[in-house]
């Protein structure tokens, strides 16, 4: 039973075992308590979910609260706790009826501030200065209130708090609504109350005996944490920190879980009544409390990020994370923790690691100081690290260039850092990979590519034709080269002219006109003359180019080779049509990829069929649809058959458990249960 304290008039109790049910939303059949909480501008909102067993008829349940609250009850399709419980497992009850004479001698020891039906709940807001006349009213008016447990009163009375009675309306006793409450799906209920903390009153728990279970979702401007040094297990706010540190996945500012919006989470925002447009920190917290371990309430307070990762820092021994943990303190104290990674920089220039120190050579904040003590370092990985980083001083890369391991001198090429000089003066090395890092580095100097072209190589004239910044005349006199590896080389080039790609168009070798094909500058005339080329893999080329014209791909989907067509279905220029036909054709291989792609795209979808009547089955309808590129469709159609005890069902749904879709061979699963297929087994 969620929430809180749960009394009745008979022996019914708490239920608080549960099971994990995936498709209906993991967590909602198993917490004893279950919240969402949102605080903001000194407001709370706490949508409870209670879960019971027993006689609807004996149900109640006493929640107190720091201030009287407005209480309204959510309709059951409308409820965010199913929504919640996914999307956090993928980032991981009460009532009153009283009685005519409702205790008249206790009208000045306990108040009834508001009295209304909410809902199936016929609910009482009470205010109590004494906790003895506060149970004797409670038992007076039908609640079983343990004799000896008046201290959880006394807590509650001295801090000035008000109670919430509840119980099921008798009208409501043969409501099919009020049968959920057995399963744990009744409607749940909305307290929206003044406080200047977001609390969850804990303690009225400890009357119930046993374990209790407590899963609570915390929505705020902030990460909302537990305010006590002492945090059991469940409670750490190490769970709603992501395991990997991917900017899209968690908040700058605390580094936390990345705060959550209105799109993901629609049922919540409406339960919450916050604008939508207003994005909240999102922390989901569990655990499991022993009735001793019950002795307050819980109160939450904002996340503070800085002390946090701070003692993080402290305790953390791989040099990854201690990165991370110092990129993320210097976004919350520049000043403070520059000095931080300043000092771990300096600490790590003078370690044995060989990788710690690879690490300082290419940290853009490495003063320029280590970076010339590190040009001298005695691993050759180290200086290579070194070569990398853009921000190294002139008077390191000078030394670097003539580094006597070629591989240094290789990164140092392909650096975009190094000036004209340097460039020059690499572009004479004994290594051929040297030079062509030269070659293919942005910085190069055209006219150096020009005196690399004059030398009687074909190695450079092929590097300097597949060279983006290669001069037009160049590409020009290179596309008439005797070597088919340097006219290919041009074909390639996007920065080849149009005239000499439809030069090149032509070309004796198939070789040379795959690259024209696959040439993202080349134009529609040439790709439309190459639609007709004889050799397979030049029209394979082409019917892979996202330039190629839907036309073009319209007719190449005809082609005769399966490679063609392949590479057609795969071609994000592809119009739907042709989609469409390849999910009606007999190649396999393009069928199923052209299903995936117009699922993606959400072309043109067939309507699905609707679970037939077993009485009238139309089964003849349903096995045409299992030939539908929707995956959706053939699903609907095997959940079907699965229903439907006809002979023509078995084979389709045995086949059915080669389905390229997960979901259709789920369902083909679980309707070969159903009907108990022998040749199933």
């Amino acid at each position: 039973a969620i929430g809180l304290l749960i009394c009745a008039l008979t022996a019914s109790g708490a239920y608080g075992d549960g099971c994990f049910v995936w498709r209906r939303g993991a967590d909602l059949n198993e917490p004893s308590q279950k919240a969402i909480i949102y605080h903001g501008d000194g407001t709370e909102v706490m949508t409870l979910q209670v879960k019971y067993e027993g006689p609807a008829e004996d149900f109640a349940w006493i929640v107190p609260l720091p201030t009287q609250p407005k209480v309204d009850a959510i309709k059951p399709d409308m409820s965010p706790f199913a929504e919640i419980s996914l999307y956090t497992q993928r980032r991981a009850r009460w009532g009153l009826r009283g009685r005519s004479d409702e205790g008249k001698g206790d009208k000045q020891a306990v108040t009834v501030l508001e009295r209304k039906v909410v809902g199936v709940y016929d609910i009482a807001v009470l205010a109590a200065a004494d906790p003895a006349k506060l149970a004797k009213w409670l038992n007076t008016n039908g609640y079983a209130f343990p004799k000896d447990r008046n201290d959880v009163l006394e807590h509650y009375t001295k801090k000035h708090w008000v109670y919430v009675a509840m119980r099921i309306d008798r009208k409501a006793l043969h409501n099919g609504e009020v049968e959920k409450l057995k399963v744990g799906e009744l409607q749940p209920i909305r307290f929206t109350f003044a406080s200047d903390e977001m609390v969850y009153p804990l303690r009225i728990s400890s009357v119930n005996a046993g374990q209790t279970e407590v899963l609570l979702y915390l929505l705020a401007d902030a990460p909302m944490v537990l305010k006590a040094k002492h945090k059991p297990s469940g409670f750490s706010v190490q769970r709603n920190i992501p395991r990997v540190s991917a900017h899209w996945a968690t908040d700058p500012d605390y580094g936390t879980y990345r705060k959550v919006v209105a799109e993901e989470l629609p049922l919540t925002w409406e339960a919450i009544g916050v604008a939508k447009d207003v994005k909240l920190s999102l922390c989901r917290y569990r655990s499991v409390y022993e009735t001793t371990q019950m002795t307050d309430d819980l109160a939450f307070e904002a996340f503070k990020p800085l002390p946090y990762w701070e003692s993080q820092l402290e305790t953390e021994t791989h040099w990854q994370n201690k990165l991370a943990i110092i990129y993320r303190l210097i976004h919350l104290d520049k000043e403070t923790h520059s000095k931080t990674l300043q000092a771990l920089l300096q600490q790590w220039s003078q370690s044995p690691a060989t990788h710690l120190r690879e690490q300082v050579a290419l940290h853009p904040n490495t003063p320029a100081e280590l970076l010339k003590r590190l040009a001298d370092d005695q691993d050759w990985k180290v200086r290579r690290r070194l070569a990398d980083n853009p921000r190294a001083p002139t008077e390191v890369f000078r030394k670097l260039a003539e580094d006597e391991n070629d591989d240094v001198r290789l990164r140092l090429a392909k650096n975009r850092a190094i000036d004209e000089k340097l460039l020059r003066l690499l572009a004479k090395d004994a290594n051929d990979g040297v030079i062509r890092a030269v070659i293919n580095n942005p910085a190069v100097p055209v006219d150096l590519l020009r005196e690399l072209a004059a030398k009687d190589s074909n190695d450079l004239h092929a590097w300097v034709a597949a060279c983006p910044k290669s001069p037009a005349d160049l590409l020009r006199k290179f596309a008439q080269d005797s070597q088919t590896r340097v006219r290919a080389c041009v074909a390639g080039n996007p920065s080849t002219p149009l005239p000499t790609l439809a030069l090149l168009a032509g070309d004796d070798m198939d070789y040379v006109r795959q690259w024209v094909a696959s040439n993202p500058s080349v134009s529609d005339e040439i790709l439309t003359k190459l639609g007709d080329d004889k050799v397979a893999t030049v029209r394979e080329k082409m019917a892979s180019n996202p330039k190629t014209p839907g036309e073009v791909l319209t007719m190449l989907a005809r082609n005769s080779e399966a490679g063609v067509r392949q590479r057609v279905a795969d071609n994000p220029a592809v119009p739907s049509k042709v989609l469409i036909r390849f999910a009606s054709g007999n190649d396999r291989w393009v069928k199923n990829r052209a299903r995936r792609y117009l699922t993606r795209r959400g072309v043109a979808e067939p309507k699905l069929p609707k679970i037939v009547d077993p009485d009238n089955p139309d089964v003849k309808s349903l096995l045409a649809t299992l030939a539908s590129w929707d995956y959706r469709v053939r699903n609907s159609a095997i959940q079907a058959l699965g229903l439907i005890d006809d002979p023509r069902g078995e084979e389709p749904l045995l086949n059915a458990l080669d389905d390229p879709s997960l979901d259709v061979r789920r369902s083909a699963i679980e309707a070969l249960g159903h009907r108990k297929l022998a040749r199933a087994v």
